[in-house]
């Protein structure tokens, strides 16, 4: 199979490590685990553009090279590459582009060959993350947000959707598979290997 994986809290903890930088930044004892929405505008009480200049100002910290795998992930990546094709396919600002084909490159290119993919998003141009799966041909996206799934699973793609308190909503689609982490990925993945 071609598979698909979302870099930002499918990869890496990428938004535990944002709140830090907030908290630190403003002074203020914002929980990860209260987050129950990606729109960091209405979490913070900030314009979208304020918004947009706090990922940015992250983006460029010493902070960003702190973010840490979601745990399991890298080990799964490297052992679903085996038998599958893996594309990273990231909604990351462009302005990050050479840092994270840089993460991505120390971690995996001694592993498996793969592709990363930038897609549109509130700062990117270009194609959204639906499109590049239908024109890659994905066959399976490991994703955590749902305005980015929902789309691919209109499109006939499976989508394993990685629990997050952000993408809780009523019932998801047949083709939209819940998990709780990566080693009911790899459970899910198997089970669809089987034709299951």
């Amino acid at each position: 199979m071609k598979i698909g994986v979302d870099i930002d809290d499918t990869l890496v903890e990428f938004t535990k490590k944002l709140i830090e930088f907030y908290n630190s930044k403003k002074n203020t004892s914002f929980e990860f685990e209260r987050l129950n929405t990606w729109k960091f505008e209405e979490v913070f009480d900030l314009s979208l553009e304020e918004v947009l200049e706090l990922i940015r100002e992250f983006y460029f910290s010493p902070e960003l090279s702190e973010v840490g795998f979601v745990e399991g992930a890298k080990e799964s990546l490297i052992y679903l590459s085996k038998k599958h094709n893996i594309l990273f396919i990231t909604a990351r600002h462009l302005d990050i582009k050479d840092a994270t084909s840089f993460f991505i490159d120390s971690h995996f290119k001694d592993h498996f060959e793969f592709e990363l993919i930038f897609s549109s998003d509130e700062w990117n141009d270009g194609k959204v993350k639906h499109e590049i799966c239908v024109e890659k041909e994905v066959d399976l996206i490991i994703e955590d947000r749902l305005e980015y799934a929902l789309p691919c699973s209109e499109k006939g793609i499976k989508v394993i959707l990685l629990d997050r308190s952000w993408n809780q909503c009523g019932t998801l689609p047949e083709n939209v598979i819940r998990v709780n982490n990566w080693k009911e990925i790899l459970e899910k993945i198997g089970e669809i290997e089987n034709g299951n």
